[in-house]
């Protein structure tokens, strides 16, 4: 259920935004669309200098697509349990650790990317239609306002979370050679 803070929009967009974390199978939900706040990709040249002349630089690769997301959560309702329809501490906490959960993950598997490791992010306005395999590198939490509840069930009023994540791509036709890590994006108008 989607909060009853958001404006028509708001919901249009959210549609359009997922982050599936395949080591839990489960999306994380969003209460608001996740901003992104950074969106970038680097290309790595190996420059020479010549005596007289420019340094000539030649290609050698480049990065991944990294980007930086800002995702909001607001406590509505006090209760624990994370089925209910509304926003509560319960709901909150679970996308939280669920994100979170994200490196022990990475420390049972051993570290190589693939298999449950693979996140997939979409967002219609930058990744078109279909979504991206990904991965986490960071997650930075913080905590705004006053504390909702009483004694050691109290919560923060809004939770921020800011989530670094690259693209992980793979240029054969076989993904399930890759397990699960999708063909590289083709990047369209959309925002690129």
């Amino acid at each position: 259920m989607t909060s009853r803070y958001l404006i028509t929009k708001d919901v249009t967009v959210l549609g359009g935004i997922s982050l599936y974390l395949k080591y839990r199978d489960e999306y994380v939900k969003f209460q608001f669309p996740p901003t992104v706040t950074n969106d970038s990709r680097r290309l790595n040249w190996n420059t020479n200098n010549i005596p007289g002349f420019d340094p000539l630089a030649i290609y050698e690769s480049n990065s991944a697509r990294e980007m930086s997301l800002k995702i909001e959560y607001i406590v509505e309702s006090q209760s624990l349990n994370n089925d209910a329809g509304i926003w509560s501490i319960g709901k909150i906490k679970h996308n939280i650790n669920l994100i979170k959960g994200y490196f022990s993950a990475l420390t049972d598997e051993g570290g190589f990317i693939g298999g449950t490791l693979v996140a997939y992010f979409k967002h219609t306005f930058v990744t078109g239609p279909e979504p991206w395999s990904v991965r986490i590198g960071n997650v930075n939490v913080t905590y705004e306002g006053p504390y909702i509840g009483t004694g050691y069930l109290s919560y923060p009023l809004k939770t921020i979370v800011n989530i670094d994540i690259a693209t992980v791509s793979n240029h054969e036709d076989n993904e399930s050679y890759w397990d699960g890590i999708k063909r590289a994006p083709v990047f369209s108008d959309l925002w690129y």
